[in-house]
C-alpha cells in the first residue's frame, strides 16, 4: 500500500484515529509520518483519560493542563493520582474531578450514568408459581394428617398470593 500524503513511497506507518466511535486510518510513509510528527508517538496512559492526543500542538495543550493539575481540597489527591493509582482517595474526588471523570467513565463503561439493575419480572413470576405449586403440595399433606389449622393457614397464603397476579 502507498502513503496517503504523498503517493509515492510504501507505507510503513499506520496512524489511527478514532473519536465518539469512528475510527479513521491513515497510512503513512516513515518520511511523511516524520514530517507530521506522527513517528515519536509517546504513549502516557494519563493522556488516554484526557481528549485524544491526536498532534503535537494537542499533546502540548494536553501536557499543559496536566501541569495545571487540580487537587482534592479533603485528601490532597490530584487527578494523575487517581489515573495512576486507578483509585479515589476520597468520595469528594468525585466532585472535585466530575467534569474530567464523566470523560473517563464514558470511555471505559460506554455510559456515564449508572441507572441501576432491572429487576427480572419472569424470574420473579416463576418464583411465585414454584412457591405456590410448594404450598399447594404441603397443603395435601397437611389435609392428609388432618391438621386442618395448618391446612387452612396454607390455603389462605395460596388465596393470598394467586391475587396478587
Amino acid at each position: 500500500m502507498k502513503c496517503e500524503n504523498c503517493k509515492k513511497n510504501k507505507a510503513d506507518f499506520i496512524y489511527t484515529e478514532s473519536i465518539n466511535g469512528n475510527k479513521k486510518e491513515i497510512y503513512l510513509c516513515n518520511k511523511c509520518a516524520h514530517k507530521l510528527g506522527l513517528d515519536d508517538f509517546d504513549f502516557n496512559l494519563a493522556n488516554f483519560f484526557f481528549d485524544t492526543v491526536n498532534t503535537p500542538a494537542k499533546y502540548a495543550e494536553a501536557k499543559q493542563k496536566l501541569d495545571e493539575t487540580q487537587v482534592c481540597k479533603v485528601c490532597g489527591f490530584s487527578f494523575d493520582d487517581i489515573v495512576n493509582l486507578g483509585k479515589f482517595g476520597c468520595s469528594n474526588c468525585y466532585d472535585t474531578f466530575s467534569d474530567k471523570l464523566d470523560k473517563v467513565f464514558l470511555k471505559m463503561h460506554g455510559k456515564n450514568r449508572y441507572k441501576g439493575k432491572k429487576l427480572d419480572i419472569e424470574n420473579v413470576k416463576e418464583n411465585k408459581d414454584e412457591t405456590i405449586k410448594r404450598l399447594e403440595r404441603e397443603l395435601k399433606e397437611s389435609v392428609l394428617k388432618e391438621d386442618y389449622e395448618n391446612a387452612a393457614k396454607l390455603r389462605d397464603e395460596i388465596k393470598e398470593l394467586k391475587a396478587k397476579e
